[in-house]
This record gives C-alpha cells, structure tokens and sequence, in this order.
C-alpha cells in the first residue's frame, strides 16, 4: 500500500482519515507502547532518553512521560508494559561505563523504580513480558530471561547472529524473536517456552534483511520491520502462508529505520472516543527521516494496513487445521485452526483406535485464526498416557484430521 506524504511540522498532523504523522523534537525513536492508565502512546528516544507520551485520543497534545533529567538514562531503547510497570531496555548514567540495564518506571508518576543492569551486556534492545515476573530481553547474540522481584537474569539463547525484536505469545507459551542479519538468515523463529527447543517459523523473501521489531494484530497476522535498507515492514499472513509487504511510507518512500513495531489492538474497545480506528493501529517509530533526520512516528490504522484484503485476506479462504504446536509435547500443546464463515466448530481428541478423549471446542466461532491448547487431559481431567493421538477439526460438511505425540 502506498499513503500520501503531507509537509512535516513540529507538531502531530492528521493524514488521510486518521493515519498521523509525528514529527517534533525526535532523537531517533526506538519503541512504542501503549498505557492503559493514560491511554496514550509512549515512546523511547534513543539518543535523549527521553520518553514521549501521545495521547490516542489528542495526539497533537504531545508530552513527556519521563525526561532525561530524571530518568537516570542516556539511551532508551525498546520499551514494554507488564502491569504497572514500563520497562525499559536502557543505557544508564550512573555508571561510569555506561551500564546495559533494565529500567522499571512507575506508570502512574513516571518515576524509575527499579534498575536491574544485565552484566556482560553489549546493547540491549528490545523487551516483553513473559509469564508471571519474567521479562525477556534481547542483546545483540543473546536472549536474557529476567526476573524482575529478584532483579537477577539468565541467558536463554546464544547465537552468532544478532537477536533484536521479541514478542511472547501466553497462549502457546512461546517466545518468538527476529534476527538482525542480512538477507541469508532473514527468519523468524520460535522458542517452546516448556522444552527451550527452538524452530523457525516462517522465512521472510529474498532481500529481507536486518529486522527489528516484531508484532501482531488482532487477527493473528504478524508484522516485522527493517531498521536498515530496504526500509519495509512485513506482513506474514498465517492463512496464505506468504509474506506481503505491509506499509513502505509516503509518496513510495520506504520507512526511514522503523524500529520496534507495535500494534494496538483496539477491537475490544467501545465505538466511543475512537479517533482512530475501530480495530486497531500500527504504531511505527523511525529512527530517521523527518524535515531535519531526527526521525519520526506513523500511525497507522489497521484499515489502511488492510487496503490489500481482497487480494490476500486476512480472514480464511478455506477451513484449515494446522500442525499443533509444539509437538511432540509435554505437558501441554496448542492447536491452531482457521474458520472461513460464522458456524458451528467442534474440536476433537481421539486415541489410536478412535476413542474419544476430550472435546476441546464444541461452539460457534466467528472467522479467523484461532488457537486452543491441550493438555494432555480426558474429559474426567485424568492425564492421559503417552503415545500419538488423533485431533479432529469438524464443521458442516467438512472434517480434517492430524497427528500430535504426548510424551510422557
């Protein structure tokens, strides 16, 4: 899709029917996240420390959710929320090396509550919750596992090639991370949270390179940007299994370094004080470009991210059951499966010789991707034994099969 570029002003303008564009006293904005409690969009400035607040519903009344000053930062980098805590991925001042920390700031008051330095670090980047206290962050050739009510770390995963953007999935209790590469290794890979095993998946096309953040919208598609050339953010659709180019900016321009992506599911909320979209948003820091290349923030509705949906829909062509995930598996797995038109699903496990174990869904569901775990229980909440089991996925005239291994 291509939108039109206005003049950039020092102030966040409207641009065609709620797609803004913020251009104001920028230092290479990094990430973006949305606060309930103010029901606005804060974002990091790498360069200044600073982190900006945009509110969704005024976003020409641009401020500050914490300054240089008093934030005890020279560089924030990606920015996250787990309960009332942002988190933030940050260069502290207090140190005369200039410590890799994450910093916890008080969402209420702004105020930094907690710094926990990750020793070793090089240059953490980007962050997001995981279950319970747990925050993961990446680091150039390092995934951390922090725990924030210790302030203590681990490292989760090692690799030559530098990690950047993370996005954790609680309904299939995985950890999916993009690599910072070049084009021969442009993929997103996935963490089984209960095994640490790891897998790819999905491959992004030739010439992908150098990605940075990673999101989802409320449809279960994927977003993933490049902070380098070419510039683009990509779109993975999980119902056609292909990649499509998302947003390359205004007038054909490509984004100017977006970085940490996020989109703002909207979908639940109230038709009232919508000023954006009545689905959702991508949010999209650029680390350059503007009138004087300090960079600047899209926002853009999902209806103009979806201009493409004829061509490439985001709602199932056809009813699909996927591999679950992970598999084999123990103590629990997920299952995703795909309806093309409001009706009646039921989702179905059978041992070898066709006994009913449990039925995991059995309702009507509206179109979309969907997910359902298992785990590894019959309909009396006994643990079943080990071995390969049946999941059937039934609806009107259509029926699929597949295969999953309970280890045990």
């Amino acid at each position: 899709m291509r939108l039109k570029r206005s003049s950039f002003l020092l102030i966040l303008i409207i641009l065609m029917n709620f797609s803004l564009l913020l251009s104001q006293a920028w230092m290479a904005p990094e990430s973006a996240v949305y606060d309930p409690n103010s029901d606005s969009y804060l974002v990091s400035n790498v360069f200044w420390g600073d982190i900006l607040s945009i509110p969704r519903t005024n976003p020409t009344n641009l401020g500050f959710f914490s300054q240089t000053a008093n934030s005890g930062m020279i560089g924030a980098r990606g920015l996250t929320i787990a309960g009332n805590t942002l988190w933030a991925a940050s260069t502290v001042n207090d140190d005369p090396a200039f410590t890799q920390a994450l910093v916890g700031y008080d969402l209420n008051t702004g105020n930094v509550t907690n710094i926990i330095p990750i020793a070793g670090g090089a240059f953490i980047n980007d962050v997001t919750p995981g279950p319970d206290d747990i925050i993961y962050l990446s680091d150039n050739s390092n995934i951390y596992e922090v725990i924030t009510s210790t302030g203590t770390f681990n490292i989760l995963l090692t690799s030559a090639f530098a990690f950047n953007g993370l996005l954790y999935e609680p309904a299939t209790n995985r950890l999916l991370y993009t690599d910072d590469s070049n084009a021969n290794f442009s993929q997103i890979s996935a963490m089984d949270m209960n095994t640490h095993v790891t897998s790819v998946l999905f491959v992004l096309p030739a010439g992908a390179q150098f990605l940075d953040g990673l999101t989802k919208d409320h449809l279960g598609n994927y977003y993933v940007s490049e902070w380098n050339w070419p510039y683009e953010i990509y779109r993975y659709n999980p119902n056609t299994q292909a990649i499509v180019v998302a947003a390359t900016g205004y007038n054909g321009n490509n984004f100017t370094g977006a970085a940490d992506i996020f989109y703002h599911d909207m979908s639940g909320i109230g038709k009232q004080n919508q000023t954006m979209d009545s689905d959702g948003a991508l949010i999209v820091p650029n680390m350059s470009g503007g009138p004087n290349t300090f960079g600047y923030v899209d926002i853009i509705p999902f209806s103009l991210l979806d201009t493409d949906r004829d061509e490439n829909s985001s709602f199932p062509s056809e009813f699909l059951l996927h591999q679950n995930f992970p598999n084999p598996f123990n103590p629990k797995t997920s299952i995703n499966y795909e309806v093309t038109n409001e009706t009646l699903i039921a989702i179905t496990i059978y041992d070898l010789l066709g006994a009913e174990i449990v039925q995991l869904v059995n309702q009507i569901e509206k179109p979309g991707l969907k997910t359902i775990e298992w785990d590894g229980k019959d309909s009396k909440g006994n643990q079943v034994n080990g071995g390969v089991y049946i999941y059937k996925l039934t609806t009107g005239n259509y029926s699929e099969t597949k295969k999953m291994v309970f280890l045990k």
